[in-house]
């Protein structure tokens, strides 16, 4: 028995005290840098840099950006061709353009300039915005952008449902700028505030996905607590001495100490995700 492990076995129990002491500096060291733990999300981290699909999205970064956040406007009795709907769409749009991080040029809804209908006059083809300074209100004015949307296919097709009952309203925002929970809890208010017996609204996209599990990291912090609780009760009535039970929850608390504190000393943000996991 005079391999290395069972010599440095020797030294350690030989050297108890300068063991102990080499021990607890290195666990009060990385104790010390857990105070850098940051629990962020950065999308582009999750993604395979070697990927050709990837490395199309980091090179073109304006078209099809995944961090979008999609409000949608649902009327519950009827279209959305009316003065209330129709506001509460140009509201949203305009406050969802004052979120933290938000890329201004990429706002998307029947009531921002970039929704546009074609229409041919003796000059030539006449592009316009679907919607001009001011929300249509007499019933002439709904008819007239009723008639804008049906010449406008993109309008049509993708930012208005089949039954014309509800509308999309789309939000990119800036990935060095993106706050999640900053983010999520600006357009949930909007979303809450905006919710009324006329109306359903409702919030999608990568950052609210992952500004819910923000949401939920209290409820993660009990979940784990309650997990190492069940843990230990189940040492306590499998191994019955205080040996048994206290060794591996000693060992699991240091490698757990080592291991974030290595990541906090790294300045690395730790992905929420797969704490979930």
């Amino acid at each position: 028995m005079d391999n290395l492990r069972f010599r440095i076995a020797k030294a350690v129990i030989r050297n108890s005290g300068i063991s102990w002491a080499i021990f607890i500096a290195i666990t009060v060291f990385f104790a010390i840098g857990m105070k850098d733990i940051e629990l962020k999300t950065i999308f582009s981290d999750l993604l395979p840099k070697d990927d050709p699909f990837v490395q199309v999205y980091k090179d073109h970064p304006n078209f099809g950006n995944p961090l979008t956040v999609t409000l949608m406007v649902k009327r519950k009795d009827g279209d959305i061709y009316n003065p209330e709907t129709l506001q509460k769409v140009w509201d949203l749009t305009r406050d969802i353009d004052l979120a933290p991080g938000v890329d201004h040029d990429q706002i998307l809804s029947i009531s921002t300039e970039k929704a546009r209908y074609a229409e041919a006059t003796p000059y030539g083809i006449d592009v316009k915005p679907l919607m001009e300074d001011h929300v249509p209100k007499t019933p002439e004015e709904i008819a007239e952008f009723r008639g804008r949307v049906d010449k406008s296919p993109a309008a049509r097709n993708f930012l208005i449902s089949g039954d014309q009952s509800a509308t999309l309203i789309n939000a990119t925002f800036i990935e060095q700028r993106l706050d999640y929970g900053e983010v999520f809890k600006y357009a949930q208010g909007l979303v809450e505030k905006a919710r009324d017996a006329n109306h359903e609204v409702y919030m999608a996209g990568q950052p609210a996905l992952t500004g819910w599990v923000y949401q939920y990291q209290k409820q993660m912090v009990w979940i784990a607590v309650m997990t190492v609780g069940a843990l230990i009760l189940s040492l306590v009535l499998y191994m019955r001495n205080v040996v048994g039970v206290v060794t591996p929850i000693v060992t699991s608390a240091v490698a757990a100490i080592w291991g974030f504190g290595f990541v906090g000393w790294l300045k690395s943000p730790i992905e929420p995700l797969l704490m979930v996991v």
